[in-house]
C-alpha cells in the first residue's frame, strides 16, 4: 500500500465491484459530488438520518468553507459510470485515507439504501498513484478530464483523435467533473481548491491548449492507468 505524505499529490481512483455501475443517475452523481465537499472536513460528523445537518452544511458552504479543517485539497475529479478519478493533495497526516474511507462508506450507504441493495459497492480499497513532479501534476489534470471521452468510444489514449474541437465539446457536456472550473466557470460547491487549480493553469486557454496536446505527452509524465 502506498504511503501518503502531507503536502504531496496523488491520483486516487476506484471502480464498482465486478465492474458494475456506481452512478445510475444524476441523483447518484450529485450525492457523490456533495460527499466530496462534506466529508473533506475533520469536524463533519454525519449522523444517520440527520438530513437537516446536511442541508445546513451545503447551503452555507460558500460562506464557511475557509473555516473547515480539510483532510485533502482536491485539484481535479471526474465521475464516470462505473468508476471515479480524483487528484488531490494530502493536507494532514492520514488525511487521504480518512477522507476516502468516510466518503466511500457514506456513498455506499446512500447507494445501497436508494437502490435497495446490500454489500460492497466498490472493488476493494481505493487505488492511488504518487504524483512526483509539476509536469505529472499537469498531466494528471488532463488525464482525469480526458476520461470523459471514454463515454463516446473515442480512442484518445492511443492519440487517435480526429476532431479535437468536437472532443472538447463532448468533455464540456460532462457536468460532474472539474473541467468547467479549469475553463473559468464557477463551482456549485467549493469542492476543488481554486488557488491550486489556478497555479497549475493560470489561464483557461493554456489549459485547453494542453488538452489538445495530449498526443505530444512525454514518457516522463504520469503513467496511463487502465480504464
Amino acid at each position: 500500500m502506498i504511503e501518503f505524505t502531507p503536502g504531496e499529490y496523488y491520483h486516487v481512483y476506484n471502480r464498482g465491484v465486478d465492474g458494475r455501475k456506481i452512478f445510475l443517475s444524476d441523483t447518484d452523481r450529485q450525492r457523490f459530488y456533495e460527499s466530496l465537499y462534506l466529508f473533506n472536513d475533520k469536524n463533519y460528523e454525519r449522523k444517520h438520518g440527520d438530513f437537516l445537518e446536511r442541508i445546513v452544511q451545503l447551503s452555507t458552504a460558500e460562506a464557511f468553507h475557509e473555516d473547515r479543517e480539510r483532510f485533502v485539497s482536491i485539484i481535479a475529479f471526474n465521475l464516470m459510470d462505473n468508476h471515479f478519478h480524483i487528484g488531490l493533495r494530502e493536507e494532514r497526516l492520514e488525511g487521504v485515507s480518512e477522507f476516502m474511507h468516510r466518503m466511500s462508506t457514506g456513498f455506499t450507504n446512500f447507494f445501497n439504501l436508494l437502490h435497495e441493495r446490500s454489500g460492497s459497492l466498490f472493488q476493494g480499497p481505493f487505488q492511488a498513484v504518487h504524483v512526483k513532479s509539476d509536469s505529472q501534476l499537469e498531466h494528471l489534470v488532463r488525464y482525469i478530464h480526458l476520461n470523459e471521452l471514454d463515454k463516446y468510444g473515442i480512442p484518445w489514449r492511443e492519440g487517435k483523435v480526429e476532431d479535437w474541437d468536437n472532443c472538447l465539446r463532448l468533455i464540456d457536456k460532462g457536468t460532474f467533473s472539474s473541467h468547467g472550473l479549469y475553463c473559468g466557470r464557477t463551482q456549485t460547491l467549493p469542492v476543488v481548491d481554486v488557488q491550486t487549480a489556478t497555479d497549475i493553469f493560470p489561464l483557461s486557454e493554456e489549459y485547453l491548449s494542453f488538452l489538445r496536446g495530449w498526443i505530444h505527452r512525454s514518457l516522463f509524465e504520469l503513467p496511463i492507468l487502465p480504464k
